[in-house]
């Protein structure tokens, strides 16, 4: 879909749906300001986007890589994301989730949120096509700002601390064969392999988290009870949860009709099926990429938007007055 129509899809969207929900005007009109907002933001960046990869184009895929805030991981043929991603500083939004279908990217997303240690926080948990690419996350934030529950588009999380981090570990199956694993002390877990297309239907995530003591045990322990999880689906020892999410019990985005998953899924199928016939010599993802980058560069930068791709955080940080203006290259420049 073309990025000028990706806001106003978004913005649209909200504006039919709440609507029916009885919000007023006023944030009816916020949504058309909100798509203009992104289109200008969206230009503005991909300005500093496309100057940074023409200073690094001559460097290695590991490099490039690195850019795009992942590394790879070669036992295991998938990308994952680095501690020190650049989208760390563009914290969440539930407007991310919902620019997300517009882009192709087909994605089951169960937000948890809850209160702890003077913060509200939010673990996240999402599985999917992600256009070219398939994979899963789990996103740690918070805010020590006031937030409301019926107006969730306005709460905005910012990155936790490094002393905030939690271990998680999750493993990732399609109709019951492993697909990859990942463990680590995270803000971001993820793990993406590109080429490979799923149905998020087809996808489970058997994740587990340890969190900082009982009472955060205890308040994210009864979010995910108040959404609807149990004894069937999820258990706990000591401080440590273990979830199996296969159907998310959380409203999914706006964007998200039956009519557009299958559209978008077919688009994704069919983008993956040109990928592996281009690629088909090669085994790595990593050497597909070296391939493809001489070869076919229109495929080669699908490739490359690994995961929940860079116009997710552009189209939205303008939004944010936490952001103040700053663009990715700002946060790759930062301190």
């Amino acid at each position: 879909m073309p990025t000028s129509t990706i806001a106003t899809t978004v913005a649209s969207t909200i504006a039919a749906t709440t609507t029916t929900s009885g919000v007023n005007n006023n944030f009816i009109m916020c949504s058309s300001l909100i798509a203009l907002a992104i289109v200008i933001g969206f230009l503005l960046a991909l300005f500093f986007v496309n100057r940074i990869r023409k200073e690094i184009q001559n460097g290695s895929i590991n490099d490039i890589i690195a850019f795009e805030g992942f590394e790879f991981d070669p036992r295991q043929d998938i990308f994952f994301s680095r501690i020190d991603a650049w989208q760390r500083e563009f914290g969440y939004c539930r407007l991310y989730d919902d620019a997300a279908a517009p882009m192709n990217m087909i994605i089951d997303c169960e937000p948890v949120e809850f209160d702890y240690a003077g913060k509200h926080w939010l673990i996240e948990l999402w599985k999917g096509q992600y256009g070219l690419s398939c994979g899963a996350e789990v996103g740690i934030y918070a805010t020590d700002r006031p937030h409301s529950d019926k107006h969730p588009f306005e709460t905005f999380y910012k990155k936790i601390d490094d002393s905030e981090f939690l271990s998680m570990y999750f493993s990732l199956k399609r109709q019951g064969i492993l697909l990859f694993t990942r463990a680590a002390k995270h803000w971001w877990l993820t793990g993406f392999r590109v080429g490979e297309f799923s149905d998020p239907a087809d996808l489970q995530m058997v994740v587990i988290i340890t969190l900082k003591d009982s009472e955060m045990c205890k308040a994210f322990t009864e979010a995910l009870q108040k959404l609807g999880y149990n004894s069937k689906n999820m258990s706990v020892k000591g401080n440590t949860v273990r979830i199996i999410f296969d159907v998310p019990y959380s409203k999914q985005p706006v964007t998200r009709t039956a009519k557009t998953d299958k559209e978008a899924l077919e688009f994704d199928l069919a983008m993956c099926d040109e990928f592996n016939k281009l690629t088909q010599n090669f085994g790595l993802s990593l050497d597909k990429l070296e391939f493809l980058r001489s070869r076919n560069h229109k495929m080669y930068d699908q490739a490359l938007s690994i995961g929940k791709n860079s116009n997710i955080f552009f189209e939205n940080h303008s939004l944010k007055k936490y952001f103040k203006g700053r663009t990715r290259h700002d946060s790759i420049q930062k301190d």
